[in-house]
């Protein structure tokens, strides 16, 4: 409709009123105009053969006052289904407070849980549905929904748009002829993600008619599946239970005229020691592969139940970001300090710590080789410079603090705590919270995230915290505890810089206390890396970059430049080497007759 929502922020109050009627009125005579339900579709190349339809993603371009439309059908039918809860606990995606941490935090529990066992064992099969929101069968759907109890009028209003809906391919600005939407959901508004929601919401309840048992999380709730949009994960306790599992899910897909992407489904299955040989699964006849790891929501979860190799991976990320932040730093010649970090955190960082707050305490030092990598290669900094003077002189806050705190980094471990204990009892990460605070002796679960987390408050002397477990304390001294992890994290740096022989006096020329000013100078960055450098330089080995060469100071011999037979070293350079008095005089000794001996 060419409308821009800006438009539509700014209406008078006497349009709004208008557009308040009119929305009225189409729904009160079920009347709605058949050019709302046109889509406009954008294809964008993912990879593969270009001639293939299936390897281009989709982008609809709904008109703006149907989204506004289809925003009050929403938030009318997702209240009346969290209020009768009529989506499954198992449902974990397109609903409000749940999220891709709840998913990854309850599989890794679950499974966890069930290793703590003896020769346990967890068969995990994520299954990849073929093209699921464009699947959907409308007549199947309209029959799910009145079965569930959703009024007949508003099924009669979404038939309607359903029955107008049609899409143009929009390419270099030309137009296809129209398509009619005959199955799936629309996409490009709010409304659809909650209606394939309860489109598949009784998918639980046919594997439980069907006989299928769960994985127990305590006495009284066990997890069969878990759904995360058209991601699933089907949980088995042994070769048996998951090749059963596999045929209710191919009966429920036939009758709801669903079908599974064989080639991409796969099968986990996370054990200690060594696994046995055993046959390959099958689904409706074709094997399944059988792997030791799977990227389930972007998250790598390896056979072991262990998080130690997902930092690895991350890191990959990382690489690769940092590649691309110092890309854009480097055509867009910055002056600004501020800017580089400010970029670093929301391409880079934001990368690699994604969802760590269920991961990232297993491999703290591995994602902090990220941070660090790219600080060193932006200041043109040698490899072995310690890591606590390059946190020092950048003022940046270790890993461990950024993963923690909250304000920086959403939903990270704290803030994370904080929604476990705040949910009710009969959400299934609170309940996996519980079983692994029951779990806190053993030594034989792979994983503990409340243990992990148990040992983080006791270092910082917050043991009252955890033996509390009250939200409202928690949440009260969260900028306290905070403050205390920072605190510790950099106390930990000055004394690592204080026992080092690598520059013994980095300690008299840096204030230790956060960014050091010449780095928050506008000026070129070749300046800020030589200073950077020289002031982080080995005593002993020291290599210096500046302007694409590289010059080398040696401890061990002496200088070729004079005959004092002085060490050739940085500060001999510097300050004493006779052959640079000249260049000491111009540039120098008004800063060097300030210096104390």
């Amino acid at each position: 409709d060419m409308i821009p929502n800006e438009c539509l922020k700014m209406l008078p109050p006497a349009w709004e009123h208008y557009l308040l009627y009119l929305l009225n009125k189409i729904w009160c005579s079920e009347d709605i105009p058949s050019t709302w339900a046109k889509i406009k579709l954008k294809l964008l190349f993912k990879s593969g053969n270009k001639l293939d339809p299936g390897n281009y993603r989709g982008i609809s371009i709904f008109n703006t006052v149907v989204k506004i439309l289809t925003s009050i059908l929403y938030i009318r039918l997702n209240t009346w289904a969290e209020n009768n809860q009529v989506i499954p606990e198992e449902k974990m995606g397109f609903r409000n407070g749940r999220g891709c941490t709840d998913a990854i935090f309850t599989l890794s529990s679950v499974i966890n849980i069930q290793l703590h066992h003896q020769k346990r064992k967890v068969w995990a099969i994520f299954v990849d549905l073929k093209k699921a929101f464009d699947s959907v069968c409308h007549n199947i759907l309209w029959h799910k929904l009145f079965k569930l109890g959703v009024s007949v009028k508003y099924i009669r209003f979404l038939k309607q748009m359903y029955e107008y809906a049609s899409v143009v391919i929009s390419e270099n600005d030309k137009l296809s002829n129209e398509i009619p939407v005959t199955a799936g959901v629309l996409q490009g508004e709010i409304l659809s993600p909650l209606i394939f929601n309860l489109f598949i919401s009784d998918l639980i309840d046919y594997f439980k008619a069907q006989g299928a048992q769960g994985l127990n999380i305590d006495n009284n709730r066990d997890l069969i599946l878990q759904l995360y949009a058209d991601d699933i994960v089907i949980l088995a306790y042994s070769w048996a239970d998951a090749q059963s599992k596999l045929k209710i899910l191919g009966k429920y897909c036939e009758l709801n005229n669903l079908s599974v992407n064989v080639k991409k489904t796969k099968i986990v299955p996370f054990h200690k020691g060594r696994l046995k040989k055993h046959k390959n699964l099958t689904f409706n006849n074709n094997s399944i592969d059988c792997e030791k790891s799977f990227t389930y929501l972007g998250v790598p979860m390896f056979s072991s139940g262990k998080f130690t190799r997902t930092g690895d991976i991350f890191l990959k990320k990382g690489v690769v970001a940092n590649s691309a932040v110092l890309e854009i730093l480097k055509r867009c010649k910055s002056d600004c300090w501020v800017t580089k970090v400010q970029l670093f955190d929301s391409m880079s960082e934001s990368v690699v710590l994604y969802l760590s707050e269920v991961w990232g305490i297993q491999c703290l030092e591995t994602i902090e080789r990220s941070q660090l990598n790219f600080l060193k290669t932006l200041l043109h900094l040698q490899k072995n410079t310690p890591n606590c003077y390059v946190r020092l002189e950048t003022g940046r806050s270790h890993c461990k603090f950024q993963w923690w705190n909250s304000d920086i980094f959403c939903k990270k471990m704290y803030q994370w705590w904080i929604k476990l204990l705040s949910m009710p009892d009969d959400r299934l990460p609170k309940l996996c919270y519980l079983k692994l605070l029951g779990l806190m002796q053993s030594t034989s679960i792979p994983f503990n995230w409340a243990h992990e987390m148990r040992n983080i408050l006791f270092s910082l002397g917050s043991s009252a915290l955890w033996e509390g477990q009250n939200v409202d304390m928690i949440k009260k001294e969260k900028l306290s505890t905070f403050n205390k992890l920072e605190n510790h994290l950099i106390s930990n740096d000055i004394n690592s810089v204080l026992n080092s022989s690598y520059n013994p006096i980095y300690c008299s020329i840096s204030t230790l206390q956060g960014c050091e000013s010449y780095l928050k100078f506008n000026c070129n960055i070749t300046k800020l890396r030589l200073v950077s450098q020289l002031r982080m330089a080995n005593m002993k080995h020291c290599n210096i970059y500046f302007k694409g060469k590289k010059y080398q100071f040696h401890y061990d011999e002496n200088c070729k430049f004079c005959l004092n037979n002085k060490k050739d070293d940085i500060l001999h350079f510097i300050l004493e080497c006779p052959a640079y008095l000249i260049y000491r005089n111009k540039y120098l000794k008004r800063f060097i007759n300030k210096v104390p001996n």
